[in-house]
């Protein structure tokens, strides 16, 4: 076969597959179960204190595990957050301290430490008069001294980030849209990359559902902007940090081929989430298709 006629034949498949998968993702009828427990309740015991993922490989029988610890100042503001590998006895944690504007309760600035390398980012946040962010950047990325910035623009329901790079002569490297419900939930997801032909095209998207229930971020105001500094470095359970007021239920994520990547042909992997909460409408913990368990613990200040 010649090669236009093989990849003509690529294309049409991977327009049948991509249909197929589109049309095939419904709402996956999870029933939110309810624990006996109505804890916490004293005061306003509503704001999150520690978030553990564990992760168990199916194959292997090894559990992974790690721990966020959640800190706030005295107007309830997030002022540390700690994360650490529960299995890495020798890892000290990634460090993130907060800084904030007089009684703002966004902050303009974050430092991130690994002492385990010896690393601190620096990650600045700019916003228009609305509180809405519209620029931020990281200074030192990863440690190899890249220094990395991002434009987000609104337009109705969506957000388009553009995401620049000290390293590159063509800027930007990188475009995502974001698109929310009403409820400020990330319902779908679109990342874009340039290419070898210094041109844009579609690497990955993803589409979500959420349930009724009220996220254990609502009530941290830093959140958001936490989940923007991490998305962009990947962070992996982003789509139950957005900044939305509802928890994940199931998620498609999809990878595309596009110039000078490895992938051949689309495809696509699909996780669902079982959610349970106390008698007081607080997320307990979230159990995934993908053998991830997640667990909140609340705390009053």
């Amino acid at each position: 076969m010649k090669l236009k006629y093989l990849f003509v034949a690529i294309l049409a498949f991977a327009a049948l597959f991509l249909s197929a998968c589109q049309k095939d993702f419904t709402p996956i009828d999870n029933v939110v179960s309810v624990d006996s427990t109505n804890n916490p309740t004293s005061g306003d015991s509503v704001y999150l204190d520690q978030f553990i993922i564990r992760d168990t490989n199916i194959v292997t029988g090894f559990i992974d595990s790690s721990k966020w610890t959640f800190n706030y100042d005295s107007q309830k503001r997030l002022s540390l957050i700690t994360f650490k590998s529960l299995f890495n006895l020798s890892d000290s944690g990634n460090l993130y301290k907060f800084y904030y504007n007089l009684n703002d309760t966004l902050p303009y600035q974050i430092d991130g430490h690994t002492p385990i390398v010896g690393n601190i980012e620096k990650y600045y946040f700019f916003y228009n008069n609305s509180g809405k962010l519209i620029k931020d950047s990281i200074n030192n990325f990863l440690g190899n001294g890249e220094n990395l910035s991002r434009n987000l623009l609104y337009s109705g329901n969506k957000m388009i980030t553009e995401l620049n790079s000290s390293n590159s002569t063509s800027n930007p490297i990188e475009k995502d849209t974001f698109t929310f419900d009403s409820r400020m939930n990330i319902v779908d997801f679109k990342y874009y990359i340039r290419t070898t032909l210094n041109t844009f095209e579609l690497a990955s998207s993803s589409k979500s559902i959420f349930d009724n229930g009220i996220s254990p971020f609502v009530n941290v105001p830093s959140m958001k902007i936490l989940w923007f500094t991490f998305s962009t470095i990947d962070f992996e359970t982003t789509n139950s940090l957005c900044p939305g007021a509802n928890n994940i239920l199931s998620n498609i994520r999809y990878r595309y081929p596009y110039t000078g990547s490895t992938i051949m042909l689309p495809y696509s992997d699909t996780s669902s989430h079982w959610n349970t909460y106390y008698q007081n409408g607080l997320l307990k913990n979230t159990n995934s298709s993908d053998h991830e368990n997640w667990t909140y613990i609340y705390k009053s200040l």
